[in-house]
């Protein structure tokens, strides 16, 4: 500031003041020690010291490129050239409602000053002691992001193309687009306009489209192949890849998670994209759970812009999984493959914008992770490295040091939509929603979901009367409503508009809006976030149990609301609506609501009860045994119609269930104790325990299957037909459950990394009549890539049917003739368990080198061994070994390790010795695994090999570095020099063997043709 004064001031009240005062003067007289007038200023306020408050101004030069000052929301006061700016005329930068979803009115964050053209200072008056977040903004965002919501249209089939003020185009990107979706779109605003148009145009029109690359904050966007490619485990194949692949699935900002289970390598916030998949249809319930294990092959390009303050060495940690490789300015820092492995490097970077980019592969069913933390670059870098580093492009202030208070990532703008507008002069109305709430259920179907519904209908007079229906049989009135759906999925809207009370109908709109929480919508909204007794979002769940409501309800809502409105245990989150006993999110409910609550509890069971017929119509045993077994409960308080209904429901499970499977044991129990405890019929009871006694027990929905172990691993496209796969295999008889439970899933153990076959022959009768078959199927832990074939013909992988339910095409059957359904059960293409160095055996067979748990173990013969410990890299995070080398008199251990090290160890000398082991040299090569080593024949060089497709040659005995070559285009897996030394052979994942002058690093041969990675020479 030019200028500044500051008024400290005591506000603690006289009497306080007095007393203390007084309290210290009685401490003095006993010390026999003379009155210190300025001894209540020295105390503390909890001491009952001074309470300081500072009232003050601060004035700043404003510099020509100062568009705005910005600041967190107090009572300052800002004064423009000697002007108060006006509190109407501040920006308020806010969280919308509808944008970050979580609040029903807009949460204000800062405030903006416009800054006029001339201006020449700005003051600023505060009673704070500081100004929060307070800073000059120099020029717009380079990027914003638009929530557009199109009732009745398929945003999938629209390209918005974007415009500023001025009328020229900007470039635009689609990140979200799905069916009963709000479309979610990027657009260049660069240009300052505070207003920009967005055409949507039908894609069939193939509007040009700009060559724009958005520059901002972390972007995702994902890619989906048709079957996994070994060419992804080079850079250079995996855009390639990219390049060719037209099924661009979702384009999105990777959103920040908190970890259970905080640790020094799993830090509390991380970039990360589970690895769930992206439906072509929004018709279905998307359910986060279930589809975490399966999806297609995918790539996906995490990239964002950010601008470093100063020109330095900076240290960063990356984690990235399953595959893939990071790149910075389109240079290639790191290469990942296979388990969840870390980098550490130091680069130099250059003050300014830079790229980061985060390439990621993955195969069908396999979840993708990347974090990218750094070293506060406000702290020494050679400094003591905590484990709890802040994410990259931020450093943490605060007093705990959780609070960012810088950060570099190049910001996106959040832009409000304005309503939709047509070319016609007709009157038309619209409407836009947005999640606000969601309360997941662990049962499949039974998630609540909160919606906000907001009219427009342009030309409305102020008398204007919006009117709502649901497909629910719900109606509602008002400009903005909030909307409880009992069922998740696609739900019917209706809205009317009357140009007053009781008046005509000017306008109308319909639409489906896909109600669940899927990809589109990744925060986590949540009842518990409204937890006052008797909340709004509370009393219209209770709202649904009146009466007269509860007539009009579907079948389905029905039944979902009965499992909601009882705390029972196996509908686990029930327990959030309910009174909330043990639970911090809420508080005690009083006793007149308790009362309430039990009276709506029970109008709701009753009409279940009444509507006993069209459940059993409507729902599988397994569904009418919980229903029933829930109605006949004690502490539901049962009637005499509710036992009816559960009898009669009771008897149907009996009736469907085989005979003998806990399903029908289950239902035998509690029918038999209805007819003794509350019938008193202890006839029938007894009889029906008899049967049970003497009833052998079978397993619920199995049939046998025949099983087989695969010869290989295989590569498959859902097109691809069984043909000669299976033959040869030696089938043997087993029994597989068609159903599993998912919260107590069997577990299916691979060997060799191979997968299991799975077959089914079943006679189809003759007379049979249908367009398709369903097929109820589950897939147990374990297994991630499961292909199906009926007769032969594929039907595609697992993931495509959500419900587990294989739906075959009747096309596909045979009629009065045996059918063949067939499983193949795959793992991950790679073990996804910790990296480990390959054993080593010196060439006399005398002395071994291994890895075990991060620990290097040297050992020569029987009774000779040493622990040569954990490199400590950062905190508790250790520099793995990931390849062993002996000399060739086996005098000298060389270790390559994960960060980018290569240890010489002097091996009789850390025998013979008690003292720690020692390395004799520690030569850093770079920021990547060191995966291959090999020394000559005379032990006075030594190659390595690295992730970063680098030979390095080193001298072994002084630990320097002779020269490093380039010629691979993926990992360098393994090395071997030639007898005499004078060549010297490299595999890599490329498929290709080279061989090399180690001399001059000249490549002299190249050896290609192989079927897939090289790992031995």
């Amino acid at each position: 500031p030019k200028t500044k004064s500051a008024i400290p001031r005591d506000v603690r009240k006289p009497a306080e003041k007095a007393a203390t005062i007084a309290k210290e003067k009685e401490r003095y007289k006993k010390a026999k020690t003379k009155w210190d007038p300025k001894a209540y200023d020295r105390l503390g306020e909890r001491e009952g010291g001074p309470i300081m408050t500072v009232t003050g101004s601060a004035t700043y030069a404003i510099k020509p490129e100062y568009k705005y000052f910005s600041w967190r929301p107090n009572h300052a006061k800002v004064y423009i050239d000697g002007k108060l700016v006006p509190e109407e005329s501040l920006l308020q930068v806010t969280w919308k409602a509808g944008e970050d979803r979580r609040h029903p009115k807009e949460c204000r964050l800062a405030r903006l000053a416009p800054i006029p053209p001339g201006a020449k200072t700005l003051k600023i008056e505060t009673p704070a002691r500081y100004l929060r977040q307070a800073g000059f903004i120099t020029r717009n965002p380079r990027v914003a992001r638009v929530t557009i919501c199109l009732p009745g249209r398929d945003p999938s089939r629209l390209v918005p193309v974007v415009h500023g003020a001025s009328g020229e185009r900007v470039g635009c990107r689609t990140v979200w687009a799905e069916v009963g979706k709000a479309m979610s779109i990027m657009f260049d605003s660069s240009s300052g306009d505070e207003e920009y148009w967005v055409y949507l145009v039908d894609q069939a029109k193939q509007p040009a489209r700009l060559d724009w690359a958005p520059q901002a904050d972390l972007i995702e966007e994902v890619r989906q192949l048709e079957r996994y490619a070994p060419e992804l485990e080079t850079l250079p194949g995996f855009e390639k890849l990219w390049d060719a692949s037209a099924t661009i699935v979702g384009r999105g900002v990777p959103q920040v998670r908190e970890t259970s289970h905080r640790g020094p390598t799993r830090p509390a916030r991380v970039i990360y994209r589970g690895g769930v998949q992206f439906r072509p249809k929004g018709s279905g319930r998307l359910n986060l759970r279930e589809l975490v294990d399966s999806q297609p092959a995918s790539l996906s390009r995490i990239s964002g812009t950010f601008q470093i303050p100063a020109t330095g060495s900076y240290r960063i940690f990356c984690m990235a999984g399953p595959g893939g490789y990071v790149l910075l300015d389109g240079q290639l820092i790191a290469t990942f493959r296979g388990g969840k492995a870390g980098r550490l490097f130091e680069i130099e970077i250059d003050k300014g914008q830079h790229r980061l980019e985060i390439l990621q592969y993955g195969p069908a069913g396999q979840v993708g992770w990347a974090g990218l933390w750094w070293k506060d670059p406000r702290k020494d870098f050679n400094g003591d490295y905590g484990p709890r580093w802040p994410k990259f492009g931020t450093t943490m202030g605060g007093p705990y040091g959780h609070i960012p208070s810088y950060i570099v990532w190049e910001p996106m703008a959040d832009a409000t939509a304005a309503p939709l507008e047509h070319r016609a002069p007709v009157s038309w109305a619209s409407f836009s929603w947005y999640q606000h709430a969601h309360l997941g259920a662990v049962s499949p179907g039974h998630d609540l979901n909160w919606v906000r519904f907001s009219a427009h209908a342009p030309g409305g007079s102020t008398n204007a009367v919006y009117s709502w229906r649901f497909d629910d049989g719900r109606t509602a009135e008002g400009k903005q409503v909030m909307k409880l759906f009992l069922r998740s999925g696609m739900r019917k809207v209706q809205l009317e508009v009357l140009d007053a009370p009781g008046g005509k109908v000017i306008a109308r709109a319909a639409g489906e809006v896909n109600v669940q929480l899927n990809l589109a919508d990744t925060y986590d909204f949540s009842i518990k976030h409204d937890n006052r007794n008797r909340s709004y979002l509370q009393e219209m769940m209770w709202a649904f149990m009146e009466e007269d409501r509860l007539e009009q309800l579907p079948l389905d809502d029905l039944v979902n609301l009965y499992e909601w409105s009882y705390p029972l245990k196996h509908w686990r989150a029930s327990w959030k609506v309910h009174d909330g006993e043990g639970v911090p999110d809420f508080g005690r409910v009083k006793l007149a609501v308790r009362e309430v609550h039990e009276l709506a509890r029970r109008r709701v069971g009753d009409r279940l009860a009444r509507r006993v017929d069209e459940v059993i119509a409507a729902y599988p045993y397994s569904q009418l045994l919980r229903i029933a077994q829930s109605l006949r409960r004690t502490e539901n308080g049962p009637t005499d119609a509710r036992y009816a209904a559960a009898e009669k429901l009771l008897a149907v499970v009996l009736d469907r269930a085989p005979a003998g499977s806990s399903h029908w044991r289950t239902a035998a129990l509690a029918l038999s104790d209805i007819k003794l405890s509350v019938r008193g019929d202890a006839e029938f009871a007894a009889a029906l325990l008899k049967k049970m006694a003497e009833t052998e027990p079978a397993v619920d929905m199995s049939e046998p299957w025949q099983f087989a172990e695969a010869r290989t691993y295989h590569h498959l496209a859902d097109t691809d037909k069984l043909a000669a796969l299976t033959a040869g295999l030696d089938w043997s008889p087993i029994k597989r459950p068609r159903h599993w439970d998912r919260d107590h899933m069997r577990t299916l153990y691979f060997k060799n990394n191979r997968g299991l076959w799975l077959a089914k022959d079943f006679d189809l009768p003759a007379d049979w009549k249908g367009n398709h078959l369903v097929f109820e199927a589950g897939v147990p832990r374990g297994a991630r890539l499961e292909t199906v074939w009926i007769n032969g013909e594929p039907l595609g992988r697992m993931w495509q049917w959500q419900d587990r339910n294989i739906v075959i095409p009747g096309k596909f059957l045979k009629n009065g003739g045996e059918n063949r359904i067939t499983w193949l059960l795959q793992p991950y293409p790679w073990s996804q368990q910790a990296l480990q160095a390959s054993p080593v055996v010196s060439a006399d067979l005398s002395r071994t080198a291994y890895s075990h748990d991060h620990r290097i173990q040297l050992r020569k013969g029987r009774h000779s061994h040493r622990d040569l410990g954990q490199p400590l890299v950062v905190g508790v995070l250790y520099d793995s070994p990931r390849s062993f080398a002996f000399s060739p008199d086996g005098k000298q251990l060389a270790s390559g390790h994960q960060y980018g090290s290569v240890r010489l160890w002097d091996v009789d000398e850390i025998l013979e010795k008690k003292a720690t082991p020692e390395e004799s040299h520690t030569i850093s090569i770079g920021a990547v695994s060191i995966l291959s080593l090999a020394f000559s024949s005379d032990g006075k060089r030594l190659a390595a090999g690295s992730e970063d497709y680098r030979i390095t040659i080193l001298d072994p005995i002084s630990g320097q570095t002779v020269r490093s070559f380039l010629g691979h285009a993926a990992d360098v897996v393994a090395l071997a020099f030639s007898p005499d030394g004078n060549r010297l052979a490299s595999a890599s994942y490329d498929r290709s063997v080279k061989i090399w002058d180690p001399s001059s690093g000249k490549e002299l041969l190249t050896l290609a043709g192989h079927a897939g990675p090289v790992h031995a020479v």
